[in-house]
């Protein structure tokens, strides 16, 4: 925790004086071009090959931090790296304690085990982080074949399936098929932003309640993970 004056990083204007607590993340990667800077926060903006993501990570993380009166920077330059400041309003312990209470009451959450199937490994991380606060065990896959070695292997115990629609390789409908056919009765929530797929379409038509639609406030998910468990 940090006075705004003491910061190395000259704050936005917008900030108010006051004590924050300030997390850096920084990379060495390429850096993000200029003209796609304006851009990384938009739902489904993504500079990587068709199948490789979903342009939601940074959008959840941008919806995340504002919920939480945060402030997002991003520094960039092509060639040395990219890094983001996140500062948030530095709450006393009381404050702490009462935010968590009233969390725990609004978003139920549980003691079973989910298997998240998700191909974007920041989406994933964050979503999986998110069911953990909630009481969950999680179980990550990043792909339908790494989620059907954990269902195919009978010592590994898991309540629902929370899996992204359209991955690579394979779908979350191919991937359900197989889970329905080894682990019958097992409970499925779809996740997925694309429209255009028909079996999102069926969902959305037919079994809305199976269909969890990008993007989607974090919270949501606990929602529905708990309503789809109790049945």
């Amino acid at each position: 925790m940090v006075d705004v004056g003491d910061l190395p990083q000259p704050l936005p204007s917008e900030l108010p004086s006051g004590r924050y607590v300030r997390l850096v993340v920084r990379d060495t990667g390429c850096g993000i071009p200029e003209e796609a800077l304006p851009r990384i926060f938009d739902p489904f903006f993504t500079t990587k090959a068709e199948g490789k993501g979903t342009g939601l990570g940074l959008m959840i993380v941008s919806d995340a931090v504002r919920k939480s009166h945060g402030h997002l920077q991003v520094h960039s330059v092509v060639g040395e790296g990219t890094t983001f400041e996140v500062h948030w309003p530095a709450m006393s312990d009381q404050a702490v304690a009462a935010g968590a209470e009233w969390t725990a009451r609004d978003v139920p959450g549980g003691k079973e085990t989910v298997l998240l199937v998700e191909d974007d490994e920041l989406l994933r991380k964050l979503l999986a982080g998110d069911l953990a606060r909630h009481g969950y065990s999680v179980l990550e896959a990043a792909s339908g074949s790494e989620a059907l070695t954990l269902v195919e292997d009978s010592s590994v115990t898991f309540h629902a399936v929370v899996t992204d629609l359209v991955m690579p390789e394979m779908t979350g409908h191919d991937l359900v098929v197989f889970v329905h056919r080894l682990r019958p009765g097992t409970k499925v929530l779809y996740m997925s932003g694309r429209t255009d797929d028909v079996v999102f379409r069926q969902l959305q038509a037919n079994q809305p309640h199976l269909l969890l639609e990008k993007p989607f406030r974090l919270e949501e998910l606990a929602r529905r993970v708990r309503g789809l468990l109790d049945g």
